[in-house]
């Protein structure tokens, strides 16, 4: 709510037109939704209903297509597009709550409790510290990368690093369906010994997943790009076959924070999440910087 309220008050006092002004609490509201939602699916993950979440989440994700397409086919506007983007975190955050409540057996009700508050922010610090510095070097890429490259090389890139960025919901499926069995048997009456099979599990899923994708987005990226480009099809090729082997990369590095996280190490997890946020983030634009 804070967020969106910050949102909503900047696009305000820095004179965006109306439409973006109208735009910017939609967006907020889907913030929201999704805050709700994600906690809901934590819960429920919590207790191994994976596939049932997934469920949730697949069908939310196809109706926000067919309505955002529908919406812009029928000429609805960018205001009318913005709100049909919230029927996917309303399908999921009230499909997710009916799930919790039956299990629960009782209503969810909402609770202010300020000790409580400052006791997850204080527990969770290192990671919000992580995950603000990724999105500061997503927005700062985006916002450089242009400069440094030219505007239509940025377009190829982009579009080039998409596959990438759509695989990388493998080795999160996966982190996902193992986080919590391995904590299970870490914790409580669990021992390391017992959650050594699961991380062997979780490394060797995840990396030959990872491997064979990278293997057919490298066979497919010459395909791929022609059919999104007529021309500079080279380029955005080029970027699809080097970005795509970053995936089996992300694939260890990903299931190793994950392990790390279910075993209780949270701020060993972000403080090496932090170092190779900066490193590679200035490696990146000095790189970019130097060769294109």
């Amino acid at each position: 709510m804070l967020a969106g309220g910050v949102a909503t008050a900047a696009a305000l006092a820095l004179g965006y037109p109306p439409v973006i002004v109208a735009a910017t609490p939609l967006v907020g509201v889907s913030s929201l939704l999704c805050a709700v939602w994600t906690t809901f699916a934590d819960f429920l993950q919590a207790f191994q209903r994976v596939r049932v979440t997934a469920t949730v989440g697949t069908i939310a994700g196809l109706v926000v297509t067919v309505v955002s397409v529908t919406v812009a086919w029928a000429g609805g506007g960018a205001v009318a597009l913005a709100a049909s983007y919230i029927t996917g975190p309303l399908i999921t955050s009230v499909g997710l709550g009916y799930l919790v409540a039956g299990r629960l057996a009782t209503p969810v009700r909402m609770q202010w409790n300020t000790s409580e508050f400052r006791r997850l922010l204080t527990d969770s610090r290192s990671l919000a510290l992580q995950l603000g510095l990724n999105a500061l070097r997503d927005r700062g890429e985006q916002l450089l990368e242009p400069r440094f490259l030219g505007i239509e090389a940025f377009g190829f890139f982009a579009a080039g690093m998409m596959p990438l960025d759509r695989l990388e919901a493998i080795p999160d499926s996966l982190n996902t369906s193992y986080f919590t069995s391995i904590a299970r048997s870490h914790g409580g009456r669990g021992s390391p010994d017992r959650a050594r099979h699961d991380v062997r599990q979780l490394l060797v899923a995840s990396l030959a997943a990872c491997l064979a994708a990278s293997f057919t987005m490298s066979a497919f990226a010459p395909l791929i790009a022609r059919l999104l480009f007529r021309g500079g099809a080279g380029m955005a090729e080029f970027v699809m076959m080097v970005t795509v082997w970053a995936l089996p990369l992300a694939a260890l590095s990903g299931s190793m924070a994950s392990v790390l996280q279910a075993t209780g190490h949270h701020r060993q997890a972000a403080r090496a999440g932090i170092v190779s946020t900066l490193v590679g983030s200035g490696s990146s634009l000095a790189l970019i910087a130097l060769i294109g």
